[in-house]
């Protein structure tokens, strides 16, 4: 995704809770009481009256504390009480009753649980921005962690696949949102395969193999392990991790790897793009 489109995406989701806490002060005082006594209010009580004066100050709560409220107002949490309570002196119909107490918590319920979710993961929509980078070499489309191999296990332990920049690797990093998976790689106008890679820790990386030799001299995949690890060589231009929006439900993202440059030597075209062909 573009800068400008993550940018844009992250004020969107900012924007839908700018009137939190309060929004959850406001929803739970449309409960009725008769509702809110089916539940433990000594806890939701005190979670409310924090909101409130949260609200006040314009500060945000713990997303502990907004966790709490969603435990509390779930239906199974006052199930138990329910039945002890109600179910033999009354001798009322207590499916139905619970379903109507669950009823009147359902909006407070997916409220709150969103809100959890924004407090937790505020700049979501960042990580889907592309990674972009210009080459001047050989390189290579591989997982990132594999960039270790053939190192000591004490080494492999230190190695931080997440951040190959900071070991002194060239190169760009990025989660597939798939988790592991088999990749070809391809001339995009002729369909011509140029190699295939894959992952074992659910991330992909385009790495300038002259830095990864000379953090790891031992690492060999692309002479010896070529489904691991595509080879391009003598590449000068720009290649982009693409991080599109999946229009599925699941995973949120589609990851590709795109390159166009030009053969430093010859002056040919490199053009290449990849996609998944594999679990």
């Amino acid at each position: 995704m573009t800068h400008e489109w993550v940018e844009q995406k992250n004020k969107e989701y900012h924007e839908q809770f700018k009137d939190y806490p309060q929004a959850l002060v406001d929803e739970w005082n449309r409960i009725p009481e008769w509702a809110k006594n089916a539940i433990d209010r000594r806890v939701v009580d005190v979670e409310i009256k924090l909101f409130e004066a949260l609200a006040k100050l314009n500060e945000e709560p713990d997303s502990f504390d907004v966790h709490r409220l969603v435990t509390e107002t779930d239906s199974g949490s006052f199930f138990v009480k329910w039945y002890i309570n109600h179910d033999i002196e009354m001798g009322a119909d207590s499916d139905e009753a619970l379903k109507k107490i669950s009823k009147e918590f359902e909006k407070l319920r997916d409220m709150a649980e969103k809100y959890e979710e924004f407090l937790e993961y505020k700049d979501r929509y960042l990580e889907a921005e592309d990674r972009i980078m210009e080459f001047d070499g050989d390189i290579i489309i591989t997982d990132p962690c594999y960039l270790s191999h053939n190192m000591s296990n004490n080494e492999r332990r230190k190695f931080e696949c997440c951040d190959i920049g900071s070991h002194g690797i060239i190169g760009i990093e990025s989660n597939t949102y798939y988790g592991d998976w088999r990749c070809t790689t391809f001339v995009p106008e002729t369909n011509v395969k140029l190699g295939g890679f894959c992952a074992d820790a659910g991330m992909v990386c385009v790495a300038d193999l002259v830095s990864v030799l000379k953090f790891n001299p031992k690492y060999n995949d692309h002479l010896e392990k070529p489904w691991c690890a595509t080879w391009i060589k003598n590449f000068k231009g720009v290649v982009r991790i693409a991080i599109d929006e999946n229009k599925e439900r699941w995973p949120a993202y589609i990851v590709h790897v795109v390159g166009h440059g030009v053969n430093k030597e010859t002056g040919e075209t490199i053009e290449f793009d990849t996609v998944q062909t594999g679990l």
